[in-house]
């Protein structure tokens, strides 16, 4: 038996994190304030003005639920700002002359590039100007850090800061003006971003190593499966801890801070090295396939400028048209952390029963005790976001490796469906879609893919359990699931054939556990909060204002008041809605409408598709996949064609459940579905594109790629910004590791 050894792996993330929280205070405290400044104050500018850096939710800087904000800046130097609770103020400020150092440090907030407004470096010789932002920054303060060119270090310069804007968001704050040694210099708002990413993916890999250490001797889980369980595990702690914060806020940070504690304990006692090396690369894998996708979607959000919030650079970074919905759990998260009542959630219109807390609660666990290290929510909670939606990668996984696909093969495929534009979007703006979607996936492949063990015996009841309970999680991360979880209905008694005992038992053991998770939200939307039919009404019933009427009888009304044919056209338009899309600029790589296609893409299931649409004919031709017969004593998972059909059977019937079920024409756009659809589709079509043809796989990905080259790497039009090498560099060392993994994994031995 192998020596126990101590595990190395969390003491450095341990380390890391650490040294990210030093790094942060040292580069930060680095830049000192010029001496001897003059100021100069004309109208409605003020020193010591109100900025709504500090309000987290709404445009206008106050919570839904007012409490005492501070205007003071991060560093604690002095300010001016004409804001002051008005966007109507209007003058200007000049600070200096001083001599321009090397590189200048300046915390801005605010709009300095709408029209009528102005912040700039002022050469006070000749009068040349050198814009200080590159984007207008908004609600919070950003150290902002400028390289000046050669020709003006040492030259008398001044700071001059204009509003002269009357419309909405039309105000402007600066701190001090600095001096940046040259080893500080390259720290800014992209720096401190990236540090905040790799904490909060050091904090939650300490957590899924702790929960991969407990599940060592979970013999029913194989090791593929193990990071998704864990991921899993590490969200339903998080779920216990939302409850401890909704009682009291002060013992669920003492929780939050134990629960750290704890996991950086079990997942680095000693211990057996962990079975044999195939198994715990079967482990690996999928995680650091992760941690290289994460990284390159993190430098491709980024690529364009980084001053703006983190939020609002995820929402306006490819597609314009992305609302407040990444804030939602942070915002519920944020309440639950002061101590505050979280039912009005944000505001005024969105109430906290209406969005499952699964990602609120990972922020409780995970962003919060980060903000006490420095590093401020949104920048934590975003950060978090993204690697918790990378759960779509250890999802796929699973399921590719459930069906017998050899783990080269599996790495292959995630690394060919990275380049796409529904996992880039969707993972960048963190909404918690993906993660919904993940768990579900993983439930499924429990259930219904047990990878060849025949069904019965207590094996099979505790991965029914599981499977239940990760369904549950998928629900509480998002609600919009519910469309594939009414699909899996049909599809589980036809292959489980609960009419006999042993799939009586195992549904009745998925059941039991689903409900169980569930009770307690439940009951907080019963109870405490008791406002939760909105989307309900507006989805099924087109109800698009809040009324005081049960579900049921809403619906009834919506179907009264249409004909049986107007019930039809309006399922025909959402059907074509799947397919909508500028076909005819598929096969163009420039010149077309850059803004349509993207949008295309992010409404239009099939045109989101794309190139792997050809992995349909693809299944079509594979005969092997006419293996399931009705009267047959098979489960998806008893061999590889069988569970690929029993996967497009799956997503077929939750597009029927959907098209069927959604009210109003033109609804069934992607973000208003269940993201499990997709998350299954494209491995399974990418799985029966290699079944067939290697070679047809190669020439799918290729064109793929260059699609999103050309379509999803530019600025979006309405936020042009110069390309950030920094963030350039974090995309291509993804990309190389994406690539370094892939390619190592054909020269190991499975």
């Amino acid at each position: 038996m192998p020596a126990a050894k101590v595990r190395i792996a969390p003491l450095i993330l341990a380390a890391a994190v650490l040294g990210l929280v030093g790094l942060r205070r040292a580069m930060e405290g680095a830049p000192r304030p010029v001496p001897g400044l003059a100021v100069k104050l004309v109208g409605g500018v003020r020193e010591g003005g109100a900025t709504p850096t500090n309000s987290t939710f709404a445009p206008d800087g106050h919570r839904a639920d007012p409490v005492e904000q501070q205007y003071e800046l991060p560093t604690g130097q002095r300010h001016w700002s004409s804001w002051n609770y008005s966007d109507d103020a209007r003058g200007w400020l000049r600070l200096g002359p001083f001599a321009a150092p090397r590189v200048l440090a300046l915390e801005v907030t605010g709009y300095p590039l709408v029209d009528g407004n102005l912040l700039a470096l002022v050469d006070a010789a000749d009068g040349r100007i050198l814009n200080v932002a590159e984007s207008n920054i908004g609600p919070r303060w950003t150290d902002v850090r400028l390289t000046l060119p050669a020709a003006w270090r040492g030259q008398q310069v001044y700071l001059l800061a204009v509003d002269n804007s009357g419309g909405a968001y039309g105000w402007v704050g600066v701190g001090v003006p600095r001096s940046v040694p040259w080893y500080a210099g390259w720290w800014g708002p992209f720096a401190l971003r990236l540090s905040a990413f790799a904490a909060a993916g050091a904090v939650l890999a300490t957590l899924v190593l702790a929960a991969l250490r407990l599940l060592e001797n979970a013999r029913d889980l194989p090791p593929w499966f193990r990071p998704l369980a864990a991921t899993a595990l590490v969200a339903l702690a998080s779920y216990g801890l939302f409850w401890v914060y909704l009682a009291n806020a002060a013992a669920g940070h003492a929780l939050s801070w134990a629960m750290l504690a704890a996991a950086l304990w079990i997942a680095a006692r000693p211990g057996p090295s962990g079975g044999p090396q195939s198994a715990r690369d079967d482990t690996l894998r999928p995680i650091l396939l992760a941690v290289a996708i994460g990284a390159a979607y993190f430098g491709l959000l980024f690529l364009f400028g980084s001053e703006r919030p983190m939020y609002d650079v995820a929402a306006r970074r490819f597609c314009d048209t992305l609302a407040v919905d990444n804030q939602l759990p942070q915002m519920f998260a944020s309440h639950l952390m002061l101590g505050e009542d979280p039912r009005n959630l944000a505001y005024g219109w969105w109430f906290s029963s209406e969005r499952p807390p699964l990602q609120a609660a990972c922020d409780l666990l995970v962003a919060c005790p980060l903000t006490a290290a420095g590093f401020d929510l949104d920048t934590a909670a975003q950060s978090l976001g993204i690697w918790l939606q990378l759960a779509w990668v250890p999802a796929i996984w699973a399921w590719l490796r459930s069906l017998g696909t050899p783990a080269r093969t599996s790495m292959l495929l995630l690394a060919a469906l990275a380049p796409c534009g529904f996992f880039l979007v969707n993972t960048d703006f963190p909404w918690p879609k993906l993660l919904s979607a993940s768990m579900v996936v993983g439930g499924y492949v429990l259930l219904l893919c047990p990878s060849g063990d025949p069904l019965g015996g207590g094996a099979s009841l505790r991965k029914a359990g599981c499977s239940g309970g990760l369904m549950a999680l998928g629900c509480l991360a998002h609600s919009g699931v519910a469309f594939s979880l009414i699909g899996l209905v049909p599809l589980a008694a036809f292959y489980l054939r609960p009419v006999s005992r042993p799939g009586l038992a195992v549904l009745g053991s998925a059941a039991a556990s689903f409900i169980l998770v569930m009770l307690p939200w439940l009951a907080y939307q019963h109870w405490y909060d008791a406002r939760p039919d909105f989307l309900v009404k507006w989805h099924l019933g087109g109800v698009m204002v809040r009324d005081s009427r049960s579900v049921w009888a809403a619906l009834a009304a919506s179907y009264r008041a249409q004909t049986f044919w107007g019930l039809v056209h309006t399922r025909l338009i959402n059907l074509g809605r799947l397919v909508e899309g500028p076909w005819r600029e598929w096969l163009l790589v420039s010149g077309s409408d850059q803004d349509a296609r993207r949008r295309a893409e992010y409404y239009s299931t099939f045109f989101a598709i794309g190139w792997w649409n050809l992995g349909f004919v693809a299944a079509l031709l594979l005969r092997r996949g006419k293996a399931v017969q009705p009267g047959a004593r098979v489960h998806p998972g008893a061999g590889p064609s069988a569970g690929l059909a029993a996967a497009f059977l799956w997503c077929a019937l939750t597009l029927a459940v959907w098209v069927l079920l959604m009210f109003l024409p033109q609804s069934t756009v992607i973000h208003q579905g269940s993201y499990v659809t997709l998350l299954v589709l494209f491995p399974a079509l990418a799985l029966a594109l290699w079944r067939l043809s290697p070679a047809l796989l190669v020439f799918v990905s290729l064109a793929g790629l260059v699609n999103f080259l050309c379509v999803w790497l530019p600025p979006a039009s309405s936020r042009p910004g110069t390309l950030h090498p920094g963030a350039a560099c974090v995309a291509a060392m993804g990309a190389l590791g994406l690539a370094a993994l892939v390619l190592s994994s054909f020269r190991a031995t499975d």
